[in-house]
């Protein structure tokens, strides 16, 4: 019965030993199955991160573009501003260089023909360059007015550089920058 019994015992630890062998072989494909998936994973988010992380800094490099490009038109436009500044004071002060000015205001007064029957305003120290001509504030030039006052042809100084502001600061822009 002994034999039997070890014979017995011998089997079932056989048996056990297969199951034993089983487990372990199901347990190592498990674990390499896991790992091999962890692997991909871990490469897959590494790759959507790698994407995030350019797609980040493609991002920031375009805001710092951005920011650069008006950085420089903000600095083009104030030196614009500062040419057309300079301009307007050089054409303001027109009316002290007297033979530029009289030359000037020979040609503005020659459009008093275009307006005829106009009133014609000028400053007070013009006055004595057209007779009939009244006084306006106005820094030099002229403004031709209809009898009824419903049209008015701006030609003083003022006048003419609000019309030209658009025209002149593009002008610059094109000599300063090209």
């Amino acid at each position: 019965m002994k034999a039997l019994l070890d014979a017995m015992d011998k089997e079932m630890r056989k048996g056990e030993q297969g199951i034993e062998d089983e487990a372990k072989k199901f347990t190592k494909g498990k674990i390499d199955s896991t790992k091999k998936s962890a692997a991909l994973d871990n490469a897959q988010l590494m790759s959507i991160e790698e994407k995030n992380i350019d797609r980040e800094m493609r991002r920031q490099e375009e805001e710092i573009r951005e920011a650069h490009l008006l950085g420089l038109v903000r600095a083009k436009e104030d030196l614009v501003g500062e040419a057309w500044e300079e301009a307007k004071k050089t054409f303001l002060s027109m009316p002290e260089r007297r033979t530029e000015y009289r030359k000037f205001m020979g040609s503005i007064l020659d459009k008093s023909k275009i307006h005829k029957g106009y009133d014609i305003f000028l400053r007070k120290e013009d006055l004595s360059l057209c007779k009939g001509a009244k006084t306006e504030k106005i820094s030099g030039g002229a403004v031709f007015r209809s009898p009824d006052g419903r049209i008015e042809v701006d030609y003083s100084l003022e006048g003419i550089l609000r019309s030209s502001e658009g025209a002149a600061r593009a002008k610059i822009s094109e000599a300063l920058f090209g």
